[in-house]
């Protein structure tokens, strides 16, 4: 689930980013172009008499490009304010993410500490079982040793008693 909502978040921090790109490029073009426009107003080779005269006829004209000036200006800097706020926002996820991922690793490591201790655990287990078992299994072969011998012992004694029977009935006929 973290994956998904990284990838969602690579996914949206990528569309934001190109679309603030692409904004700023066009702020940059308006810039140069209320540049240029300051530099002909300035370097006009007009004389004076028909400055005035296009300025007479241009009023109107002027008034609504400096009108759009102004209000582009403003959204020129309402946008910057925008990519600021977003700079902030994306240099405190930027921090949060580092945080994240610190935590992580973190964790991972004590995971792995803790699985290695438990397979040392396992470890000295099984080594312990191993001595028993084989403890127990020489004790097992003395076992059907003895048994044996015993078996052996019994099953002469039992020869010498069926004889002694077999004997005795003889003689009693």
């Amino acid at each position: 689930m973290l994956e998904l909502s990284s990838s969602q978040t690579l996914s949206h921090d990528g569309e934001f980013f190109n679309r603030l790109e692409d904004d700023v490029h066009k702020i940059l073009i308006r810039e140069k172009r209320r540049e240029q426009l300051t530099e002909y107003n300035g370097t006009d080779n007009c004389t004076a008499h028909e400055h005035n005269q296009e300025v007479v006829l241009k009023d109107g004209r002027i008034e609504r490009l400096k009108l759009e000036l102004e209000r582009k200006d403003a959204e020129i800097q309402k946008l910057k304010n925008v990519i600021t706020q977003w700079e902030a926002k994306y240099k405190e996820v930027k921090a949060r993410n580092a945080q994240l991922l610190k935590m992580l690793q973190e964790g991972e490591m004590k995971d792995k500490a803790e699985i290695l201790l438990q397979v040392d655990e396992s470890q000295s287990i099984k080594n312990e079982l191993t001595i028993q078992v084989t403890s127990l299994h020489a004790a097992l072969e003395q076992e059907r040793s003895k048994v044996k011998v015993l078996q052996a012992e019994l099953a002469k004694y039992q020869g010498g008693r069926k004889g002694k029977r077999n004997s005795e009935s003889d003689q009693c006929r």
